[in-house]
């Protein structure tokens, strides 16, 4: 009888170690997914409901100022998009060339659809682009 208690036990903590284990997997698959795919706010929440806030701070912040970088871009605003991707990662954009000269592109192009001076576009052209 004892041993039957005891394998029973010993089952049932076994059961609740892999239930444990199988949730945290699983917990943590949904948080790298929501945060690969830009998910960052409900990421930080489903974090904190689970107990994962200070695991997954530090990537809900590079996800957010990366969305940042993102809406720069879409927004126009070329400059401050490339400053802040240097400032997040100083040689990223130095190490990525083909980036970098798109980014100056359409920086052109912003600058030309703004209607600037015309010298001041040329300007940059020149000292940009060659």
């Amino acid at each position: 009888y004892v041993r039957d208690v005891r394998d029973k036990v010993l089952a049932q903590a076994m059961q609740e170690s892999a239930l444990v284990s199988y949730h945290e997997i699983v917990t943590e698959t949904v948080l790298n997914f929501m945060i690969h795919h830009g998910y960052a706010a409900s990421a930080a929440v489903f974090a904190r409901d689970t107990g994962r806030e200070e695991s997954v701070g530090a990537e809900v912040a590079s996800t957010l100022q990366r969305q940042r970088i993102c809406r720069l871009v879409l927004d126009g605003q070329i400059r401050q998009a490339i400053d802040a991707a240097t400032e997040m990662h100083p040689d990223i954009l130095e190490n990525d060339e083909d980036t970098l000269f798109q980014l100056r592109c359409q920086e052109f192009i912003e600058l030309i659809r703004r209607k600037g001076p015309i010298g001041d576009i040329l300007a940059f052209g020149k000292q940009q682009l060659s």
